[in-house]
């Protein structure tokens, strides 16, 4: 799996390979890559793709895979659209057929309506990992390697029956502490809303979430 951080972005943290090794750490950051892309309901990963999308019978069409690094080819009903015709909106996520063209049956600029009629073709994603999600990758990593040697500590059945195994405040790994609740609590807020589980990782990955992004008028 790729990961949104590295060993070394962790280990200039303060955790040394005494307090976690290298398979430690990948283990917690894989976990973290997993909740962050749960969170924003996407990953952040550079990728070749080509989607059949339904025409929306307006100059503008949106794409559920967002952002838009560089679209290659465009095609309406198999007819292919040249590249001066359109604006892609890489941020947004969709593409604008400049209206002084004529494409589709006297209408400027319109993508015809149809039922995955329009091929994409184009890179998506992100050439490189945004900040935000990778400092949310680390301050996740971190919380997941102290949860793992607070863990260790307790016992299923521990877990199951006593208030000390289920209320931990406090877990130190050396000059690294973090306070949480385990595993109860936590279970339930998630439950009740979309998180990552800490307050922060949520507030830096805000604006990546794919239900809230932008919408062009």
């Amino acid at each position: 799996m790729d990961l949104y951080a590295s060993i070394q972005d962790v280990r200039d943290r303060g955790v040394d390979e005494d307090t976690a090794d290298d398979l430690t750490v990948t283990r917690a950051l894989a976990r973290a890559r997993m909740m962050i892309d749960a969170y924003c309901g996407r990953d952040f990963l550079r990728r070749e793709e080509t989607h059949l999308v339904d025409g929306s019978g307006t100059s503008a069409l949106f794409l559920d895979d967002r952002p838009i690094v560089e679209v290659t080819r465009l095609a309406v009903d198999a007819a292919e659209i040249p590249s001066e015709s359109y604006r892609v909106y890489g941020e947004a996520g969709y593409i604008r057929l400049l209206g002084e063209i004529t494409i589709f049956m006297g209408h400027p600029g319109v993508f015809a309506a149809g039922v995955q009629n329009v091929e994409v073709e184009g890179v998506f994603g992100f050439d490189e990992i945004p900040p935000e999600a990778k400092e949310a990758s680390i301050l996740l990593g971190l919380m997941f390697l102290r949860m793992m040697r607070g863990e260790s500590n307790v016992s299923q059945s521990q877990a199951n029956t006593t208030d000390a195994a289920i209320g931990i405040k406090r877990v130190k790994v050396d000059d690294l502490s973090v306070e949480f609740e385990y595993p109860r609590q936590t279970a339930a807020d998630v439950a009740r809303k979309k998180t990552t589980g800490l307050a922060e990782a949520d507030r830096l990955l805000w604006r990546h979430r794919r239900d809230l992004e932008a919408i062009a008028i």
